[in-house]
């Protein structure tokens, strides 16, 4: 980007005490959110301080003594049917321990199978094969599920005896988090994807707590779980909030060019927007570039068999420029319809073209519906699965004019 190119950029801004009232909502957002964060990040320390003060030191035993079973998970085949199991996979792990199991998949998996390697609560389940540079293969997740579920073949079961199985699982988890050094020396690396040398991983020593010991620890560690979540809830609340607030701004920006006009015979109003307002809250820096975009829309347009004069209408207009005197520019006359193609041809990994995608593609213009399509946007990050959701959305009904 050139300065050149950016020196005369304008952009519209609301009046500075909308401003100063909308920094200071977002500000003490902010450092709330910020507050929490420290908060979650202490209450962790506090835990794993906990456990080293009370066991570091103590005799272990190998974590083979006290496995009662162990399997690597099943991956099956495709759940064609829709009547497949729940795999659980490395993807649904967290470092924190804890399984996110808001994307889960379902596969077509043998009955025996099920039978044989369905999870038990409170067994631990342990990433076999997978790993990055910044978290090597090894980590684990408590199992804490009624429902039934498998894992998948780059993961490990543990389910053990004699000891209280949540007191294994941070004693297991806790060793990770402070012996990255000997748990990356269990790892071996083969096309790019890391092993976990099992023989050596069931050598790891597990403390020789008391009963009582690891039930206190166990109560002590739920209890900072509970608060965990509890201010994980708090952050999510702060940034809908935060969300909200960019979403209104959107919406008010794009309310502000919009424009009512008669229609050529006077028998109706028509809303419309102009391409170089339009250009600024699209991210355009330069007019020619945003001609392009106009261009592709166009197309679109013709493709669908839909009149281009009724929606894309040129039209002259004057500006000023920095010596105070005036020149006439070109500029278009567009319809929602319009706009909505030319957003479609954007980038809807960019917050302001997925916020005009949603904007100009649903009649009824609620923040809420648009927030939806904004998350919907965030969330798809593979490029095959964001042409799936462009294609899904030019089907909603939309308002032609």
């Amino acid at each position: 980007v050139k300065w050149e190119h950016l020196k005369d950029y304008e952009f519209d801004l609301p009046p500075i005490e909308e401003q100063r009232i909308l920094a200071d909502k977002l500000w003490a957002a902010y450092r709330l959110k910020e507050s929490y964060k420290k908060l979650l990040t202490a209450t962790q320390e506090m835990v794993k301080s906990q456990f080293i003060e009370i066991f570091y030191g103590m005799e272990t035993t190998p974590v083979k003594d006290y496995i009662d079973d162990s399997f690597p998970g099943e991956w099956g085949t495709e759940d064609k049917d829709g009547n497949g199991v729940k795999v659980i996979r490395t993807t649904n792990f967290t470092n924190s321990g804890k399984l996110n199991l808001a994307d889960v998949v379902t596969r077509s998996i043998e009955d025996r199978k099920v039978v044989r390697k369905q999870i038990k609560k409170y067994d631990t389940i342990l990433e076999r094969s997978g790993g990055t540079a910044d978290n090597p293969v090894g980590r684990v997740v408590l199992f804490e599920e009624d429902n039934l579920f498998l894992c998948n073949n780059f993961t490990q079961v543990l389910r053990f005896k004699d000891v209280d199985p949540r007191f294994a699982f941070y004693a297991l988890y806790y060793f990770y988090q402070t012996n990255r050094t000997a748990i990356r020396s269990m790892g071996s690396k083969t096309t790019g994807i890391q092993n976990l040398n099992m023989s050596k991983y069931l050598e790891i020593g597990i403390p020789n707590a008391s009963d009582e010991d690891q039930k206190a620890f166990v109560t002590i560690a739920e209890q900072a779980d509970k608060s965990e979540f509890e201010l994980r809830k708090s952050i999510e609340a702060i940034d809908h909030i935060m969300d909200i607030q960019r979403i209104n701004q959107h919406k008010a920006n794009f309310d502000a060019i919009g424009q009512i006009i008669k229609s050529d015979d006077g028998s109706e109003n028509v809303e419309v927007w102009f391409a170089r307002d339009l250009q600024k809250l699209l991210g355009y820096a330069r007019w020619e570039n945003f001609q392009v975009a106009i261009g592709r829309a166009v197309e679109s347009c013709k493709q669908q068999n839909v009149n281009v004069d009724d929606h894309f209408r040129e039209v002259t207009k004057m500006v000023s420029l920095g010596s105070g005197s005036q020149r006439e520019v070109i500029d278009f006359m567009l319809t929602r319809y319009a706009c909505y193609l030319i957003a479609q041809n954007g980038d809807p990994k960019k917050e302001e073209i997925a916020f005009a995608q949603g904007y100009f593609a649903v009649q009824t213009r609620r923040a809420e519906i648009i927030a939806e399509r904004i998350q919907e946007i965030s969330r798809l990050e593979a490029r095959d699965r964001l042409r799936s959701s462009e294609k899904q959305l030019s089907q909603n009904i939309y308002q032609r004019i």
